[in-house]
């Protein structure tokens, strides 16, 4: 970011901050809408009886997954996709989501604490929509 000021002014500065942020926004309202017609569509015993911790953790296993896929290990290498890495990337990912399902089904201290944390994330929100507003209005106001 400091480099960004000898070669940007502050304006341009907020306008790309402006644009990750809805960015962020769109992608979050997008992930939303999935868990949504997932347990929509899901049988009611599989989603919708615990599906703030059960949603809650598949993103966060869902983001954990997609980090590890695209380096290696340690290294920081792009990782190439063969068809054999594909077929067991996407086996321990559906692996992680059964067995956290399971988890959290049937240990219910696990659903507790997963509660908790999210609802402590939940002050967030008094930022992040607020910034995203804010950046909105940033984006009409740079494109009109």
């Amino acid at each position: 970011m400091r480099g960004w000021l000898f070669h940007l002014n502050i304006w341009d500065i907020i306008g790309i901050f402006s644009y990750v942020m809805l960015f962020a926004w769109i992608e979050s309202v997008l992930v939303l809408i999935v868990l949504i017609l997932l347990s929509a569509i899901l049988p009611a015993g599989f989603l919708r009886e615990r599906y703030v911790a059960q949603s809650s953790l598949a993103v966060f296993l869902t983001s954990g997954w997609a980090i590890v896929a695209h380096y290696k290990a340690g290294i920081g290498e792009i990782l190439p996709w063969t068809r054999r890495t594909f077929l067991l990337g996407g086996a321990l990912y559906l692996a992680s989501i059964g067995v956290s399902h399971f988890l959290i089904r049937f240990y219910e201290p696990l659903d507790g604490a997963i509660n908790s944390f999210v609802e402590r994330l939940t002050v967030f929100l008094y930022v992040y929509l607020p910034m995203t507003l804010l950046a909105m209005v940033i984006i009409i106001l740079r494109n009109v």
